[in-house]
């Protein structure tokens, strides 16, 4: 999926154009979104409280826990390989435009080919990417320590414009893809959509700083920010869950509430999230730097393909099984089933199509029409 992230740090040490761990890492958030997805769509949940829904079914519950993470890896990650595709391209401007552009334009054929989920409106995580693709040269522009304030600064702009519009502390896909509200597609694509700029690009940031202290050799520092970021998350919902004024009431109350989901995207969830995937990216360098990670290791070859599973998963079991009635019709233990066949399916595949570079996958036609190096093969 963050398809600009195809020649970022060479975490096996190599100085190649590909990465190997960066690759595997992003498998691992296929998985991760994949399993999830399934979960939500295919699983007769039962009707019962969350706390007692997780302790009767804590391995569904848990997994789509954990699918929370991916999204977050694949915006990081996204910025974590800009840095490299930005120092490694003769035209840097043009190449991000495009990439970005074509990323977005995908999104918006996503939203044409499922519509019981998405609306022509609807902004999600390719939008979210392609997005922050765009603007990479110029956020690649400032140092890293504005980058820094800039941070914050991102997540206090999503807070004052979710308390202006009155968002809700639970956005339903209908809202998500409304046009219809003032401001229409861009009160979607700033605040309100699935993973709207606000303040999901503030992620994006966080992979481009992250990517330049790998490149000083830094990698402390990123393990670190994790850190930090994730306990400023829990030290923000417990603060709210202790019932303080200032908490819980007032026009920065959305900075304190701990949410169990990112519809709308608050600070302590995000910061939780953003810090786990920083270290997510500090651990898997020093393996790469100590063990190294094959290019043959399926994680990588799945990794390679995210962005096809994403478009061939949804459509599949989202838009297909709603159309045959199947949709949320199965039991926890078939809906496992289902969601592990899946998963050994989709890397299988990607493995096999290694053998052919992932000749004509939706990340090959990126880069095809973005470099003038993979537009010669495609005339091949």
């Amino acid at each position: 999926m963050a398809a600009g992230a195809d020649h970022a740090v060479d975490f096996s040490g190599h100085g190649g154009l590909r990465i190997p761990a960066a690759d595997a890492l992003r498998g691992i958030a296929v998985l991760l979104m994949v399993q999830q997805h399934l979960g939500v769509w295919l699983w007769k949940v039962p009707v019962m409280p969350l706390w007692e829904l997780f302790v009767a079914h804590t391995l569904m519950m848990g997994m789509n826990f954990c699918g929370l993470l991916a999204a977050p890896l694949f915006v990081s990650l996204s910025g974590f390989g800009s840095v490299y595709l930005h120092a490694k391209t003769e035209r840097p401007f043009r190449v991000f435009a495009v990439r970005g552009a074509v990323i977005i334009f995908f999104g918006y054929m996503l939203n044409f080919l499922t519509p019981h989920w998405f609306t022509p409106g609807s902004w999600f995580v390719l939008h979210c990417i392609g997005f922050s693709l765009i603007l990479a040269p110029a956020l690649l522009r400032l140092r890293t320590a504005y980058l820094v304030l800039l941070y914050p600064a991102i997540f206090g702009a999503a807070l004052f414009g979710q308390h202006i519009l009155g968002t809700p502390l639970l956005l339903m896909d209908a809202r998500m893809g409304n046009i219809s509200l003032p401001g229409g597609v861009l009160r979607l694509i700033f605040l309100e959509g699935h993973f709207p700029v606000f303040p999901w690009v503030a992620l994006f940031i966080s992979g481009i700083i992250a990517g330049r202290w790998i490149s000083a050799g830094k990698t402390k520092y990123i393990l670190l920010t994790g850190i930090t970021f994730i306990t400023a998350g829990i030290v923000l919902g417990v603060l709210y869950r202790h019932g303080y004024a200032f908490a819980t009431r007032g026009p920065l109350f959305r900075l304190f509430v701990p949410l169990p989901y990112f519809y709308p995207a608050l600070p302590p969830l995000m910061l939780g999230l953003n810090g786990l995937a920083l270290l997510c990216a500090g651990i898997m360098y020093r393996i790469g730097q100590k063990k190294g990670v094959r290019a043959s290791n399926p994680l990588v070859s799945l990794g390679r393909v995210s962005l096809t599973v994403l478009f061939v998963h949804i459509a599949l079991f989202n838009e297909l099984f709603h159309l045959l009635g199947l949709k949320n019709t199965f039991s926890a233990v078939w809906t496992f089933v289902i969601i592990m066949i899946t998963l050994g399916v989709c890397g299988y595949c990607a493995f096999l199509w290694r053998r052919v570079e992932y000749r004509n996958g939706l990340e090959w036609w990126v880069r095809a029409v973005s470099d003038r190096k993979w537009q010669k093969k495609l005339l091949l």
